[in-house]
């Protein structure tokens, strides 16, 4: 089982390489990665889900008044279907309430069935279609979930 912590600078390095190894040609790079670490503040949350020895996965949510947006959400091959995305999807709503947001938003490959079953599970629902959003020609779905509870 994996632990939720924020990440730092000195995550900087695995991140960069689940990012490569998560999301190929959609990869963020390294400095892209750097970037969101050193914006990390109470409206941008980065964090990386670990074991003992490793980062096995990590996400990053940007707030913006009462909406927020799932910008990320990654696993290593080797800990999916373990939990690792739901601590990583609790943690990140917890934010987004703490912050006081009304919905969270993201976007999706149309076929990544896996993250489609993860957010469907946390009451995220389609709301728009970006036709070949990506570089493969692939649509992106938008989502969105209404948060209760807020302030």
């Amino acid at each position: 089982m994996s632990a939720v912590r924020d990440a730092t600078l000195a995550d900087l390095d695995a991140i960069s390489a689940l990012e490569r190894t998560v999301f190929g040609l959609q990869a963020w790079s390294p400095r892209s990665v750097e970037q969101e670490l050193r914006a990390v503040s109470p409206d941008r949350v980065v964090v990386v889900a670990v074991t003992a020895e490793q980062v096995v996965g990590h996400a990053v949510l940007s707030v913006a008044g009462e909406s927020s947006d799932l910008r990320r959400i990654a696993v290593a091959d080797d800990f999916q279907r373990q939990g690792v995305a739901t601590q990583l999807m609790v943690v990140l709503l917890a934010r987004a309430r703490g912050q006081g947001c009304r919905r969270v938003l993201l976007e999706v490959a149309e076929g990544n069935m896996s993250a489609l079953l993860l957010y469907r599970r946390h009451g995220f629902s389609e709301i728009s279609r970006r036709r070949r959003y990506y570089e493969d020609g692939g649509d992106a779905l938008v989502m969105q979930l209404h948060l209760g509870g807020c302030r």
